[in-house]
């Protein structure tokens, strides 16, 4: 791996650290007793670890917080001997959170991949509440923000499924298979690398509408593409990189860009999703930027009551995202 695309890793690390629970970067250490604590709430209070509970720990550590290798070997060989109360104080971030609280909510939603846990979770909740010495208030509250995420994935998938089968034209692309986290958002199995390339592409058009990208905005983009593919390959990240720091995304052709991307029609949806994302980053949705997003909207047939649920769903994710980071903050 080279230096750019490690670092490229790294900042997709640090956005979804932040968007998720309101700090950027924690010690190799800290991701390991962070993990042996979720392990230890679980048996404490379910008997034991199931095989899909442990998969999703490691899956969210490893593809979503780009943790190093050892944190996960050094998981995987948790002997489950040392107590809650040793583990946690072991936890620290470059901002000081109520740590209990962020692993009350990692573990219920880790025990979700358990279908035998889904029915109990209000009782699980206040039962790990208290190991953890969080309030049942609090405890049942972020079980709500978790059903309310939960809504909102569901309300994604409606919006995004595809309706009826489309086949593919050919294509004499490098086709790259789409990685785990890929396959859950865009619900595609491939994409070749000039749709690839074209999808970043278009996000840049809409995004740079209003003449600029400011990093927030290309740290979203960077950071979301990073989702489709395991490995973006070099080229690809190069340019995209290269269209903002010399100004040129500004003499990006929408049309041709969508035209590009190889992908069936309500899948490109995503695309819409991901253009107003992309345009929110910097927190300013500007005129120009949303005369952007209808344009694409039109450009994929996509019509109003559909562009105007998407904003609207992006506006509640936006919310409930703050709520969950309120929750976490320390209170002294």
């Amino acid at each position: 791996m080279d230096s750019e695309e490690h670092e490229t890793k790294a900042s997709t690390a640090r956005v979804v650290t932040k968007e998720l629970y309101g700090f950027k970067t924690a010690t190799a250490e800290s991701w390991i007793n962070f993990g042996y604590a979720l392990l230890k709430l679980t048996t404490e209070t379910s008997g034991q670890v199931s095989r899909s509970e442990l998969d999703w720990l490691l899956n969210h550590l490893r593809r979503n917080l780009n943790v190093p290798e050892k944190v996960i070997h050094a998981i995987q060989n948790f002997d489950y001997q040392a107590e809650l109360e040793e583990i946690i104080p072991r936890i620290s971030a470059n901002l000081q959170l109520d740590f209990p609280r962020i692993l009350l909510y990692d573990s219920l939603r880790m025990s979700r991949v358990a279908k035998n846990k889904t029915s109990e979770t209000g009782q699980l909740a206040i039962a790990r509440g208290a190991l953890l010495g969080v309030r049942s208030d609090i405890a049942l509250t972020l079980e709500g923000v978790i059903e309310l995420e939960s809504a909102e994935a569901h309300t994604r998938t409606g919006l995004f499924k595809l309706t009826t089968p489309e086949s593919l034209p050919p294509t004499d692309s490098q086709i790259l298979e789409i990685s785990r986290a890929g396959r859950e958002t865009y619900g595609i199995d491939q994409i070749d690398e000039d749709s690839l390339l074209a999808y970043g592409r278009a996000l840049l058009a809409v995004a740079g509408a209003d003449g600029k990208i400011p990093k927030s905005e290309e740290a979203w983009i960077l950071t979301n593409m990073a989702k489709f593919v395991d490995e973006i390959p070099i080229a690809v990240n190069t340019e995209w990189r290269l269209l903002v720091r010399t100004g040129e995304f500004r003499l990006l052709d929408l049309d041709v860009e969508i035209a590009k991307i190889n992908i069936p029609t309500n899948k490109l949806r995503q695309l819409l999703y991901d253009a107003i994302k992309a345009s929110r980053a910097d927190k300013v949705y500007s005129i120009e930027e949303r005369k952007a997003i209808f344009r694409t909207a039109k450009l994929l047939k996509v019509e109003g009551s559909i562009t105007l649920a998407i904003e609207n769903l992006i506006a509640a994710e936006s919310s409930i995202g703050r709520i969950r980071r309120a929750l976490f903050q320390f209170e002294i």
